[in-house]
């Protein structure tokens, strides 16, 4: 089964912690599959939310690591993995001994950046289960004959990339299809509830890495930030839709469920929020009480401000850990929130 929580919540570890303590109570095994820059903030989210000192029957690992963990596990590919660098020499070379066949792309392919448009392509075909061979199948029926000398290039330079990578190699595509083919043996897996959270929006590859995990998983949780009333949250949205209509085509059930709400927010704060990224931001109807501006004449004035209002707070009862200053210009910030 396949959960979906989305609301409009920016830290979704509050939602992560509470299925995370049903899970271990009832003896399933966790999996906490986050953005590799959250992986330490989700671990100290479960640990603050979950009132431990630690934890040795929970996961939570980045998307690589995840794969890491489940090629060792599973087994993987003998062959030697190339990055986009070696992906990109690849190519090159292909032009190179393939340049006087090409009609089409003749002339593109000295061009500055051609090399990195073929390599999305080749991309794009490998995760659309695209062979080279039924590409050319393809271009052999088009009409036009421009379209066909274009499909035609592409054909040759796909099939010759991949007789070039043959027994020896794999690029990023390769290794994503035997992750999804392994995955699901993996012992991490097998009756273990998946949370996927913290990222941005559902690609296509977190799709299909769900979709692989179901077939074994006890159940897939999937946790985004996606409020239907906010614009800057469309592309969330519509991911999530997105993924909701493939899983309605295969038959998979799932279930939709509004995320947790986190600590109570003041209203001006919450307006502030919900308006920050809108094209057309409404204003709030009165003077706010916990949203303050101020127009420091530089910068060194805008941080001695800052320190004296934490301070003020400090001595107000506010903890150290709970007072952030956030910035929008580290680099140039950092000197001066030092001197002061």
């Amino acid at each position: 089964m396949f959960h979906f929580y989305t609301g409009f919540e920016t830290q979704p570890w509050i939602q992560t912690a509470e299925l995370t303590s049903e899970a271990r109570q009832a003896g399933i095994p966790v999996v906490v599959i986050v953005p590799q820059q959250y992986t330490l903030a989700a671990e100290r989210a479960l640990i603050r939310y979950l009132k431990l000192s630690g934890f040795f029957d929970v996961d939570v690992v980045s998307p690589l690591r995840f794969s890491q963990r489940v090629f060792s596990q599973s087994g993987c590919d003998n062959r030697t993995r190339i990055d986009a660098n070696g992906k990109n020499m690849a190519i090159s070379h292909v032009l190179f001994q393939n340049r006087e066949q090409l009609k089409y792309y003749e002339s593109a392919v000295e061009r500055q950046g051609f090399v990195d448009s073929v390599a999305q392509m080749i991309a794009d075909m490998k995760r659309s289960h695209i062979s080279p061979e039924s590409l050319s199948e393809y271009q052999k029926g088009l009409s036009s004959d421009v379209l066909s000398d274009k499909y035609k290039d592409l054909s040759l330079i796909y099939s010759a990339y991949h007789q070039l990578l043959g027994d020896r190699f794999v690029d990023g595509e390769d290794v994503q299809d035997e992750l999804l083919l392994r995955a699901p043996g993996a012992s991490m897996v097998r009756q273990a509830r998946i949370i996927i959270a913290g990222f941005d929006l559902l690609t296509e590859e977190l799709s299909r890495l769900a979709v692989a995990l179901h077939q074994t998983a006890e159940s897939i949780s999937i946790i985004i930030c996606a409020a239907y009333e906010k614009e800057s949250h469309a592309p969330a949205n519509d991911s999530v839709q997105r993924f909701c209509e493939q899983l309605r085509e295969r038959g998979l059930p799932y279930q939709t469920h509004d995320m947790l709400p986190a600590y109570p927010r003041p209203l001006d704060i919450t307006h502030l929020a919900c308006q920050l990224l809108n094209s057309d931001p409404a204003a709030f109807p009165k003077p706010p009480c916990n949203v303050h501006l101020y127009a420091a004449p530089t910068p060194y004035a805008e941080a001695c401000r800052v320190a004296e209002e934490i301070i003020l707070l400090h001595s107000q009862g506010s903890d150290w850990p709970d007072l952030q200053i956030l910035s929008a210009d580290d680099e140039h910030y950092f000197s001066v929130l030092d001197q002061v």
